[in-house]
């Protein structure tokens, strides 16, 4: 059966091709490399797609370097960072809405509450597999042992994308394993355990911010809009698709952990 939205090679060159019209600062060299994450918004009416939030990095604060006036980013890695900008897109529409404007948002006084117009969705991209659980491959897990939800966003887990800036792109033989440390006691908190929570990075100091692995399967159950505007919103919203450049090898993984 065919989908119903663009497929995820023509989702990621958006992606691409937005981030190549944005200014040098910040991007990596030719000797160096980042991750990139966007969100794409699809109108099923117009056939149309457009970038509506990017986010590229791989940082993330240590325990030792939280900022109690919460003046410092404690998680900078692309896929958290693409989803902080989807919700300033998110916030500036709701504004919009009130203020009468043309918005994604419509306000519905019999529910009291603002709802996402039906012809719209959103789409999740990443150029690597995201750190944590969907890193590490079970051996002994085959696909019709895994337990999906009802509802699940189409995944795409292929070599999709075809340019590259400044080796911003990973090949296979780049990926990270795990990217995040196992909570709880344990002699090695890097062991490769399946089905496990664990916290950001994988060397260093220690963070209280989750792996993306682990923040994307909460997204999946509760919806990527947060606490503050799940208040506003009729019902969440959830990513339709999720799209990662990652060998085949890798998507049971990603089934599993997200």
């Amino acid at each position: 059966m065919s989908s119903p939205y663009p497929a995820g090679e023509l989702l990621a060159e958006l992606c691409l091709n937005k981030f190549d019209t944005l200014p040098k600062t910040g991007k990596p060299t030719n000797k160096e490399w980042t991750i990139l994450a966007g969100v794409v918004q699809y109108d099923e009416n117009r056939k149309e797609s457009k970038v509506v939030a990017l986010g590229a990095g791989t940082k993330c604060i240590g325990r030792s370097k939280l900022c109690s006036g919460g003046l410092i980013l404690n998680d900078s890695h692309a896929e958290v960072l693409a989803r902080r900008a989807l919700l300033r897109y998110f916030y500036a529409e709701l504004r919009k809405a009130i203020e009468n404007k043309l918005s994604i948002f419509q306000w519905n006084a019999e529910k009291l509450f603002f709802t996402l117009k039906r012809e719209l969705s959103f789409h999740f991209i990443s150029t690597q597999t995201p750190c944590g659980d969907a890193c590490i491959e079970d051996e002994s897990c085959d696909e019709e042992s895994i337990e999906t939800p009802n509802k699940k966003p189409k995944l795409v887990c292929d070599e999709l994308v075809q340019k590259d800036f400044g080796k911003t792109l990973l090949n296979d033989s780049e990926v990270v394993y795990t990217g995040a440390k196992l909570i709880g006691e344990h002699s090695d908190l890097l062991q490769q355990f399946v089905g496990v929570v664990r916290t950001k990075p994988g060397r260093g100091d220690r963070t209280l911010s989750m792996s993306c692995s682990d923040k994307l399967s909460r997204w999946n159950v509760l919806g990527v809009q947060g606490a503050l505007l799940d208040t506003l919103l009729d019902k969440p919203i959830y990513f339709e698709t999720l799209t990662f450049c990652c060998s085949r090898s890798n998507e049971k993984s990603i089934r599993r952990a997200i």
